[in-house]
């Protein structure tokens, strides 16, 4: 290599070629690191898990060379715990040392996470992973797979209940469901049909009617009027879904009461 760095260096080259032997060196390595013809689209997005029988399990969509990272939580947005992961180390990683742990197919957390990050070890790995959480009886699945247009790079599981490892809360709200049209608006995707209200009254919260409820994203506890399904982030991002459409709501921020109007 040395040799023919001195044999490049002698020809005496002009700037402008040393730029194009630069550029040549660069592409080449781009296109030796990049196992794709075309770089996926990096997105994240929130993913309500339906542990329910004959239901699908929801895909992941990896990369080589990317690592995914699926937070689990459950319906409030405290944090479940992974107790146990399987999945074929042969196609895909997740940090641990083959052979540790159920003849290498899955074992013990080292340390308590709530975040399972996955890569793929070759360009077309199809499969799939199963995951425990703690407490959980049922396990959750999600099929593995490479090679698309999107690559996920952050997957919030939300997981139907509670875990045994949330914290006490206190609320005088029956317990909140969930529906399909959650994650968009924790995404900030909302559908196409929801139409965006202007909220006061509350900093930072925002507000949409759609399929005639109120959808009301905020980093607020809801107190008044009583709502009829709720999702939370990790991040501390709640979405309320409200039947109908009230012209204000109570919320609580550091044991502080805001009211929000939507107009």
């Amino acid at each position: 290599m040395e040799r023919a760095v001195r044999q490049i260096e002698n020809m005496q080259l002009t700037p402008e070629q040393v730029e194009r032997l630069k550029s040549i060196y660069i592409e080449r390595q781009q296109q030796r690191s990049m196992p794709y013809l075309n770089p996926a689209k990096p997105v994240t997005r929130t993913l309500l898990v339906n542990l329910d029988p004959g239901v699908a399990p929801p895909t992941l969509r990896l990369s080589r060379g990317q690592q995914t990272s699926l937070v689990f939580s459950d319906v409030s947005g405290q944090p479940w715990m992974i107790e146990k992961v399987s999945m074929n180390r042969q196609l895909f990683s997740d940090g641990r040392v083959i052979g540790a742990g159920q003849g290498g197919q899955g074992g013990q957390a080292e340390t308590p996470t709530n975040v399972l990050s996955i890569e793929a070890l070759t360009p077309a790995a199809y499969g799939n992973v199963t995951v425990t959480l703690r407490g959980q009886s049922t396990p959750v699945i999600f099929v593995l797979t490479t090679g698309q247009a999107e690559v996920d790079m952050r997957v919030d599981a939300k997981v139907p209940g509670r875990n045994p490892d949330a914290e006490a809360e206190v609320s005088m709200q029956a317990a909140p469901g969930l529906d399909n049209a959650m994650p968009y608006f924790l995404d900030g995707v909302p559908p196409a049909s929801a139409k965006r209200l202007r909220v006061t009254g509350l900093d930072g919260a925002e507000a949409w009617v759609y399929d005639r409820n109120l959808y009301v994203k905020a980093r607020a506890n809801a107190q008044y009027p009583a709502y009829f399904a709720a999702a939370r982030s990790t991040s501390g991002v709640s979405v309320y879904r409200y039947v109908g459409v009230p012209k204000a709501a109570t919320f609580t921020i550091g044991g502080r009461a805001q009211t929000a109007f939507f107009e």
